[in-house]
């Protein structure tokens, strides 16, 4: 019987993907996590930006 995978499961699945192919391009771990924490606080400013309008 196949089961269907959790979205906690497709989640951590699709941050395996990323970081696997991050790491392929030849970035180390703390470059990613320095990629990732700035495109989320860039991401968090642009939702804050369009509330304010």
């Amino acid at each position: 019987m196949k089961t269907t995978p959790s979205p906690k499961d497709l989640l951590d699945k699709e941050w395996i993907d990323l970081i696997l192919t991050a790491r392929k391009m030849g970035l180390s771990i703390e470059e990613i996590r320095f990629f990732l924490v700035n495109s989320s606080l860039s991401f968090d400013e642009e939702k804050s930006d369009s509330f304010e309008a």
